[in-house]
């Protein structure tokens, strides 16, 4: 079980502490940068978003059976987060072709829903961005869509309004 504990003094202002009172140092490091990057309000929900993805991830019946975790391998990864929409949040994931033909997953909001999904997707993605460029993650990202562009890797806090880079087809 991790939990988000708030210290004052020290150099983190927030820390993300394993049950057995450790630090988890990549969350940790995560969220620090992330308040360099948001508002104070989105650091918070987007911690709180994703502890609670990671807690549950821990403790859910399919997601155990089936060893799925969130440093698994991509496709891993997105079957729990499909797991996770569907079953603790209650919202309804369909996968469909979009208009250019690839299969994209739309999450729907149901009146059950009791997270804040963009939220969540969007820590998920930062979350996954971060481990990768640490080398924490080995695997592609596994809420980048893919098969559409790719834009030149740019600074996540630094990008300016006036910048356009240049799109290149993948693949």
């Amino acid at each position: 079980m991790l939990q988000l504990v708030r210290v004052k003094g020290s150099s983190y202002r927030y820390h993300v502490v394993r049950s057995d009172g450790l630090p988890d140092e990549p969350l940790t490091a995560f969220i620090e940068e992330q308040r360099h990057c948001l508002a104070e309000g989105s650091v918070s929900l987007y911690a709180r978003e994703l502890l609670a993805f990671l807690n549950w991830s821990q403790s859910d019946p399919i997601a155990v059976r089936n060893a799925w975790t969130a440093l698994g391998s991509t496709a891993e990864v997105r079957q729990l987060v499909r797991q996770y929409l569907t079953v603790a949040a209650s919202c309804k994931v369909a996968m469909r072709p979009d208009q250019l033909g690839l299969k994209v997953g739309y999450v729907n909001e149901t009146s059950g829903t009791h997270i804040n999904t963009r939220a969540f997707l969007c820590a998920l993605r930062r979350f996954y961005d971060f481990l990768i460029e640490r080398s924490d993650y080995t695997e592609a990202n596994p809420l980048a869509v893919t098969g559409y562009y790719t834009v030149p890797a740019m600074p996540r806090c630094a990008r300016s309004p006036d910048a356009t880079p240049c799109r290149r087809p993948v693949g």
